[in-house]
This record gives structure tokens, C-alpha cells and sequence, in this order.
């Protein structure tokens, strides 16, 4: 499809229009996406990265594969149709644009950011002893950013 024809409609929903989610906390995304007849997810073998609409007849010079990891499409790749109100990945939302400056600021004042292995969660640890000590240990001065990972969520739990 080229960029002149614009969206290649769906035989039955049309420009089938669908609601997004923010990536990072899962709630409403601020976009609307017209996803026309490309009403399907493809996982990729290789690597499981997931991709909407599979390009048809792309003749094999011009199409790439998969944009995490290059596998072809003609490698066994799953197909899965999109249910009916099905939302898809999107930008980030205003809360956690909002969060995500916050922890910036934070981190530039001292603070260090962290993860945990155990559950996924993140977050930042204000400025103070165990900020210093882990700054200290890694040689990284603020504004500089640096991290931590925890392991446990008692780790985390009781220095976040």
C-alpha cells in the first residue's frame, strides 16, 4: 500500500477503528488507531515479538520482517484475527508522562532508579543514604542517571 492510496479498508468494519493502551500501566491511551484490513496480530517464532497486519503480497525484496529481530515471514509465524473491541498497544499516557518526568527530576536531585526481578515493578528511591551509597558504589554523580536492581520484592519494599 502506498502512503497516496491511504488506508486499505477491512471487507466488513471498514477503517475499523480501534482504542488504544498505554504500554507502560496498561490504562486508556490517548489515540485512536484506523487499522483498516490489517485485523490481525503475527507473533513472531524468532523472537515473539507481536506485529499488527502482516503486509500481503509484499514482493520478498521490499518487505524486512520482523523489526525486532529480522526473522521472514515465511518462517511459521503465528496468526491470531483481532477480537471485536480489542484495544492495541499505543503512547505513553498523561499520567505516566507526568510520572516519568517526576522520577526524572528525582534521579537528577540524587535519587536512583529501580526495578524488581521478581515482580516488574519500578520506580525511583529519593535522595539519601542509600541512594548516596549506591551512587558512590557505581561512581555516577547527580544529575547523572543510575540504577539498581532488586532481586526480591522485600528488597525493594523496604527501601522504595
Amino acid at each position: 500500500m502506498s502512503m497516496d492510496k491511504g488506508i486499505e479498508l477491512h471487507p466488513t468494519l471498514g477503517v475499523n477503528p480501534r482504542m488504544t493502551f498505554c504500554p507502560r500501566c496498561g490504562g486508556d491511551g490517548p489515540e485512536l488507531v484506523l487499522v483498516g484490513r490489517d485485523n490481525a496480530k503475527y507473533t513472531c517464532p524468532e523472537c515473539g515479538a507481536v506485529h499488527l497486519g502482516r503486509p500481503d503480497n509484499v514482493p520478498e525484496q521490499l518487505y524486512r520482517g520482523c523489526q525486532k529481530c529480522g526473522s521472514r515471514y515465511d518462517r511459521g509465524w503465528e496468526r491470531r484475527e483481532l477480537s471485536e473491541f480489542e484495544k492495541l498497544p499505543g503512547s505513553l499516557c498523561a499520567d505516566c508522562e507526568k510520572e516519568i518526568e517526576e522520577h526524572q527530576e528525582l534521579v537528577a536531585q540524587g535519587g536512583v532508579y529501580w526495578r524488581c526481578a521478581e515482580c516488574g515493578k519500578q520506580g525511583v528511591i529519593r535522595a539519601g543514604d542509600y541512594a548516596s551509597a549506591v551512587r558512590e558504589s557505581a561512581k555516577i554523580a547527580a544529575p547523572d542517571p543510575v540504577g539498581v536492581e532488586f532481586e526480591r520484592c522485600s528488597e525493594h519494599e523496604a527501601n522504595a
